[in-house]
């Protein structure tokens, strides 16, 4: 019986590279912990330097969803958004007596937008949240306009079944 439940347990869980990332992203996308409680178990579980690949290995993954879900994203995304506000803008400003001051503006704002981070590298970069009574599916909903693109993939990715029941013990 024991042979049994470990060739399950390994079909499932051995080998790092035979596991499902979105398990480590599910993980990523809980407020609580973050991709800094992954890096903290793998190093823990593996090697400090194994431990950073394979921390690597997950972030590569989420970098890769983030950026299939913003392509996937068109006429709602952040950067629409930011252009329609500066075409009005630049309607303003033209009839505005003060035209060089809001093309000054403008400048310094693309600048900092330049600089910005996306909403993934700022969900990561935030601090953990550190509550007992905690709800991560609301959480979500009140985090969506702050983080637009990475509640989309929480709201895709969280509710998955992590359990799985092979079709032979089902009969």
């Amino acid at each position: 019986m024991a042979k049994k439940m470990k060739t399950n347990f390994d079909r499932y869980w051995g080998d790092f590279s035979d596991m499902n990332m979105l398990l480590f992203v599910a993980v990523v996308l809980d407020p609580r912990y973050k991709m800094k409680y992954v890096e903290f178990l793998l190093k823990k579980y593996y090697s400090s330097v194994e431990g950073c690949a394979k921390s690597d290995k997950v972030r590569e993954t989420l970098t890769t969803l983030y950026a299939h879900y913003k392509s996937s994203i068109s006429g709602t995304s952040c950067e629409s958004v930011r252009d329609q506000t500066s075409v009005i803008s630049e309607i303003d400003a033209i009839n505005s007596s003060n035209m060089w001051q809001s093309q000054w503006e403008k400048y310094l704002e693309k600048e900092h937008d330049f600089d910005d981070k996306s909403d993934l590298d700022n969900y990561l970069k935030d601090d953990v949240e550190k509550t007992k009574d905690f709800n991560i599916l609301t959480w979500w909903k009140a985090s969506s306009k702050k983080y637009p693109i990475v509640s989309r993939i929480a709201r895709d990715v969280l509710p998955i079944p992590i359990s799985t029941v092979a079709s032979e013990s089902v009969l």
